[in-house]
């Protein structure tokens, strides 16, 4: 791995130097004050009381001026940041990742360029070969998902490409789990965007919104029951247990098979879903099943008999449905529901279905 890091950091280049003159000798005690800050610390410093500049380019191919500044009004001193693309590759496809890489007193610094949706700051330390690694997520920098998916997606294949969850001499335990809990997040978080852009093809909508970066777990929940139901047509089971009333009545007909207390009841109605998601509204037409429900009581009336239904203890009731863009659909399924009902009494929740990303 330290070869890898030692090219990726590599910081052979050609030399500029240049010549100040000052206004006093204060101002050039500032100056080298202000210069171990920029060379210690990597960061722009500005500097008072310089008159003038004489700068030449140095290199194999020898000394050349590039010139003369005397009317300076403003004068800052930093590191040198050239700016590097990284290739990335990401499955058959060809992508790459720019930086600004620069060095400071102890180590070398790969930086994202201004305007990355990702900021990764590596620093490495030569005579360690350790690597330190800060990001931050700037989603105000992103135009849409399919740019927050690419962003995650390059960012953890570039990380990939030189260094791996085996241990290293010179990595700690603690380290290379810290390293591999990363990747892991950017991978989440790719996988769960892609996830959003399918949701997003099917509906014909898009959800990117500047609240993104602050998504609550509700939202998050609704985008995963969304991607299930719409995009793989998955039947789900309602995560919430259902409760016996007097209002869990069935009015039936002279056409409805008898039944008798304690026998088990199949029941199947249409309903629908609302979702709220960053201020876009919709509905979804949904068909369910009844499961685990039996006869608790027969009311014979005049024109009908009332049928009141509820479970037991050792068997409760659940909601298994499944959900379409149209009410067509939904009563459709309605009518198949019976000839297949197993994939409804098997139906696992959203949060099982969750648990494997």
């Amino acid at each position: 791995m330290a070869n890898k890091l030692n090219e990726i950091f590599s910081d052979e280049s050609f030399n500029i130097n240049g010549k100040l003159n000052f206004k006093n000798d204060e101002d050039y005690k500032k100056f080298l004050s202000a210069l171990e800050i920029a060379q210690a610390e990597g960061k722009v410093v500005p500097v008072e009381g310089v008159t003038s500049v004489l700068t030449e380019v140095s290199g194999v191919f020898g000394k050349y001026p590039i010139g003369i500044h005397d009317n300076i009004s403003d004068f800052l001193i930093g590191p040198v940041k050239q700016k590097v693309d990284f290739p990335v590759k990401i499955g058959c496809e060809e992508k790459s990742i720019p930086f600004y890489r620069y060095n400071t007193t102890e180590n070398l610094i790969l930086e994202s360029i201004e305007g990355s949706v990702i900021n990764l700051k590596l620093t490495y330390n030569p005579s360690t070969c350790k690597v330190s690694i800060d990001y931050k997520v700037n989603y105000s920098n992103a135009t849409n998902t399919e740019n927050l998916v690419e962003s995650f997606s390059v960012t953890s294949a570039f990380l990939s490409s030189f260094y791996t969850d085996k241990d290293d001499e010179r990595t700690t335990k603690e380290e290379a789990n810290s390293f591999v809990k990363f990747i892991n997040y950017l991978r989440y978080s790719e996988s769960f965007f892609l996830r959003l852009l399918a949701v997003e093809k099917e509906l014909n909508i898009s959800f990117f919104s500047s609240e993104i970066c602050n998504m609550t777990s509700e939202i998050k929940n609704d985008i995963e029951e969304l991607y299930l139901l719409i995009c793989k047509k998955q039947v789900l089971r309602l995560n919430a247990k259902l409760i016996s009333t007097d209002k869990s009545i069935i009015n039936t007909n002279e056409t409805t098979p008898s039944l008798e207390v304690g026998e088990g009841l199949k029941i199947t109605f249409t309903g629908e879903i609302s979702y709220d998601i960053f201020g876009k509204k919709f509905l979804l037409k949904t068909a369910n099943l009844i499961i685990n429900a039996i006869v608790k009581d027969i009311q014979n009336e005049k024109d009908s008999t009332k049928i009141l239904y509820g479970d037991t203890d050792t068997n409760p009731m659940y909601i298994a449905y499944t959900a379409f863009l149209t009410e067509a659909e939904a009563k459709a399924e309605l009518e198949a529901i019976m000839h297949h009902e197993e994939k409804y009494i098997n139906a696992k929740t959203v949060e099982e279905h969750t648990k494997r990303y």
